[in-house]
């Protein structure tokens, strides 16, 4: 059994953040399949207009550049891998 396996890909979305940041950190969920159900989530969501215009390929750039640094073996912080908002999230937060 793989890994990968311990998070079923329909369930992400109901990680804890920490949860989310000890699964990237063992290697047991890669950021790029978390940020992937956070982003497809947040497709099925739209009616919330938690995001206007969800910036897709910056998260998923981000999210391969966080698992090669992961599997680099270099020092990772705490939410290492976990998608925040960024400079665009907080504009349509208060748009």
């Amino acid at each position: 059994m793989s890994r990968a396996s311990e998070h079923p890909s329909d369930k992400l979305n109901e990680l804890t953040v920490t949860a989310a940041a000890v699964a990237i950190r063992d290697g047991s969920l890669t950021a790029q399949d978390y940020g992937a159900a956070l982003l497809s989530r947040s497709r099925e969501k739209t009616d919330l207009r938690a995001f206007i215009t969800p910036d897709v390929n910056t998260v998923l750039e981000a999210a391969a550049k966080a698992d090669q640094h992961r599997k680099s073996g270099k020092p990772m912080g705490p939410l290492h891998g976990v998608p925040t908002l960024d400079d665009q999230g907080v504009k349509d937060d208060i748009s």
